[in-house]
């Protein structure tokens, strides 16, 4: 694994494992400079490369698919930003996959002999299965719960079958927490959280904590390259894990590796991957790279996960609200807020926007209008749209886990845009 920074000491980029397969790639064979093509490729060579957006996969699935590999498997995305992507596999592939995941799981503690559920979806989407198929190589006992079943028939099922271990995301585990606390019966106490699909805030590690008396890890991956990170006892920030990829992170805007302590975007590009192998895939995902050593005395790299670049909406007048400045708008809340949710309403000339926020205890009016007058300052266009009574309401509102939508793979949708076509 390479983690390419401003201090980059290797002059050259090894393509030899992933360059036979990308050959076959009918995307990047039409696209790829013959430079890119060979054994080694220079710095400045692969920092010409376009960036492969998701978008680009949602279009043409089977464009990035090698015309001489074996598929075993197919699984899809969840389609946050927009229809799912497809993922193919060969038997070699999955394998690999599940080995990383494996590998991520053992800087939570997690051994042979434990016991793991897995709140996660089993149906179109890779993360069940692969979860499952890594505890095993761990030699832990897995109870794969799954989504689908109803909050009292999961809670019904972890009193029955206690465990040492739960993995999920961190907003449908909280509400799950939530429901069982309400009925009387709180779940049974666990050693490890691990949770993923969704960056987790301060509160609500500390919510899980306190309920579930375990020790919370985050893990980070994404569909078309499954685990990438995983955070180790020291809570400092998630191991870059995947030894077989070449990771980049960029300023979004001018596209240059940024130094340690610095923001940007999480860049892929997998050097043995034979299905679908990725040259410079842009996830998404804004990280920040931790500078210095971990206490734990792993020497990977490591990245502080703050959130999705691409999750924005038009409010009009060329004005964008993101996930990332909502995010910024809370973070000195961070240890009060459980979640939250963005609700827009109304015809585009008159927006009304609610944030719905889940406080893990009681909430104030002072906490309500901070954050509010927050909200109306998050960018100098946002202020713009409020002063012209394009968004003609702002306000915030208090609500409950349950209130939250959520997508089919128990995540918290950050917006439900209402708004009236014009």
């Amino acid at each position: 694994m390479i983690v390419a920074g401003k201090r980059n000491p290797w002059p050259c980029f090894d393509l030899a494992i992933v360059s036979p397969s990308v050959k076959e790639v009918p995307y990047y064979r039409g696209t790829l400079p013959s430079a890119a093509l060979g054994d080694t490729i220079s710095l400045d060579v692969f920092r010409m490369i376009p960036l492969t957006r998701p978008a680009l996969l949602r279009e043409r699935p089977f464009a990035f698919v090698a015309q001489d590999a074996k598929l075993s498997r197919i699984y899809f995305s969840g389609g946050t930003l927009g229809r799912p992507t497809m993922h193919p596999y060969t038997s070699e592939d999955w394998e690999a996959a599940c080995e990383r995941t494996a590998r991520a799981f053992r800087y939570t503690g997690i051994k042979a002999g434990d016991s793991v559920a897995v709140l996660h979806p089993f149906d179109i989407w890779s993360i069940g299965p692969e979860f499952v198929q890594a505890l095993a190589q761990l030699g832990a006992t897995v109870l794969p719960i799954g989504i689908h079943l109803s909050e009292e028939t999961i809670c019904g099922l972890l009193h029955r079958h206690p465990v040492t271990a739960l993995c999920a995301a961190p907003g449908h585990l909280c509400r799950i927490v939530n429901a069982a606390a309400k009925t009387g019966h709180p779940l049974p106490p666990v050693q490890w959280i691990i949770v993923s699909g969704e960056p987790v805030t301060a509160a609500q590690r500390a919510y899980l904590h306190q309920f579930l008396g375990g020790e919370v890890f985050s893990l980070y991956g994404c569909s078309e390259l499954d685990t990438l990170a995983c955070e180790c006892a020291a809570h400092n920030g998630l191991h870059l894990i995947a030894d077989d990829l070449y990771i980049e992170v960029l300023d979004p805007s001018s596209q240059q590796p940024v130094a340690e302590g610095e923001t940007g975007e999480i860049v892929v590009t997998s050097q043995r991957t034979q299905a679908m192998p990725l040259v410079r895939f842009a996830i998404g995902d804004l990280v920040r790279l931790v500078a210095g050593g971990c206490l734990c005395g792993t020497d990977s790299p490591r990245i502080e996960i703050l959130g999705r670049g691409e999750e924005r909406v038009p409010l009009g007048d060329g004005t964008d609200l993101s996930a990332f400045q909502i995010s910024a708008v809370l973070e000195p809340f961070c240890d009060e807020i459980l979640d939250w949710q963005v609700l827009l309403s109304g015809p585009p000339e008159r927006v009304e926007l609610q944030l719905l926020v889940a406080f893990n205890e009681a909430w104030s009016t002072d906490v309500l209008q901070a954050i509010e007058s927050r909200i109306r300052k998050a960018s100098v266009d946002l202020e713009d749209c409020l002063a012209a009574s394009i968004i003609a309401v702002c306000r915030v509102s208090p609500a409950s886990l349950a209130e939250l939508e959520r997508t089919g793979r128990g995540k918290r949708k950050w917006l439900i845009d209402n708004r009236t076509k014009s």
